[in-house]
């Protein structure tokens, strides 16, 4: 019996290998990093470019006599940022020889392999942008050509970390970095969260709430052992343990960014390892933004096949249309620390 498959045996096993990166694709988790920030809906009237304005209404009531006039609320718009959508695009060839003599397995790890390459290029855009290069202006993305150049700077022009911040209600200038990059522990975390205290607030100039609860690092081994004795011992690490951690009992969420530290093309970047940030979830999701016009795992627009294109050989075409943009500063505080923790 002839083990070369006919033409309709070849397009079935095509159709095959698609449909099973498909539903392999839908179970694989999405990177932590997009759980951090905010996602924000992307429709056909958008265009290639979303643009993005904060508001804020005054921080306190006023006090009105009975039957007083109500005021309205004054409301104060902030800088308004716009980005444009990158496009990720990738294929792999299904070579007529493999569908020939059913190596159904290789093509499928390729493939599978493929679809993920969109996303870890998003999770390390939005990774380097968020903590690796979160004091740069801009960062470098890897493209067809070499590498380009993204602009990462906020609403008011500058990094997402920086001590130069500005809103438009106010004539003051705020910070959202700890001053002296110092390493993850317990009394750094208290002296973070007191920035984002004395520096969050709204586009108005009023002190908004900064409620801590998320810490963020990079992978590295040792941070994230300094972060889980920090949020999950009861004891303060690092004493005698005669006194009660403050930190513990699920306070703070931690997140490891699998994409960082890293350059633009993936490389582990070692001198940005032991940077770390603290976050109050709620601003930080509406502060850094990210949309996808077009997901890799959509079939007919991110997944596209293309059975016998070449020279008896198939293709399977991954793309994506993605967008990420740092809005605004408010919500996170950095320690942009070179120096390793010291263990408990």
């Amino acid at each position: 019996m002839s083990t070369v498959l006919s033409l309709r045996e070849q397009r079935s096993f095509f159709d095959n290998t698609v449909y099973t990166v498909i539903e392999k694709m839908k179970d694989a988790p999405l990177d932590s990093v997009f759980s951090v920030c905010g996602e924000a809906t992307y429709n056909k009237n958008t265009g290639d470019t979303m643009s993005f304005t904060s508001e804020a209404l005054d921080g306190y009531a006023p006090v009105v006599a009975p039957g007083g006039e109500v005021p309205n609320a004054t409301i104060s718009e902030g800088d308004t940022i716009s980005k444009t959508f990158v496009s990720f695009k990738s294929k792999i060839a299904v070579e007529w020889e493999t569908m020939i003599h059913n190596k159904l397995d290789l093509v499928l790890d390729r493939a599978s392999d493929l679809a993920r390459t969109c996303n870890k290029s998003a999770a390390l855009a939005l990774s380097r942008l968020l903590l690796t290069e979160a004091d740069a202006s801009t960062m470098a993305v890897k493209s067809s050509n070499g590498l380009a150049v993204e602009t990462i700077t906020t609403a008011d022009g500058q990094p997402l970390a920086s001590a130069s911040h500005t809103v438009n209600g106010s004539s003051g200038v705020f910070t959202n970095i700890l001053a002296g990059g110092l390493a993850l522990d317990m009394d750094s975390i208290s002296a973070a969260i007191q920035v984002g205290n004395q520096n969050t607030v709204s586009d108005n100039g009023t002190i908004m709430d900064f409620n801590a609860d998320t810490l963020i690092i990079g992978k590295n081994e040792l941070m994230l052992r300094k972060a889980l004795e920090i949020s999950g011992s009861v004891l303060t690490p690092g004493t005698a343990n005669t006194t009660m951690n403050v930190y513990s009992g699920g306070r703070f969420n931690v997140v490891v960014l699998n994409e960082a530290p890293r350059d633009a093309i993936g490389n582990y970047q070692a001198g940005d390892q032991y940077r770390w940030a603290i976050a109050d979830s709620r601003l930080l999701k509406r502060g850094v933004r990210y949309s996808w016009a077009v997901r890799p795992t959509e079939l007919g627009t991110g997944l596209i096949p293309a059975f016998r294109e070449s020279n008896l050989d198939s293709n399977i075409y991954v793309a994506g249309r993605f967008l990420f943009v740092p809005v605004r500063w408010q919500g996170i505080v950095y320690s942009l620390s070179t120096t390793p923790p010291t263990l408990g």
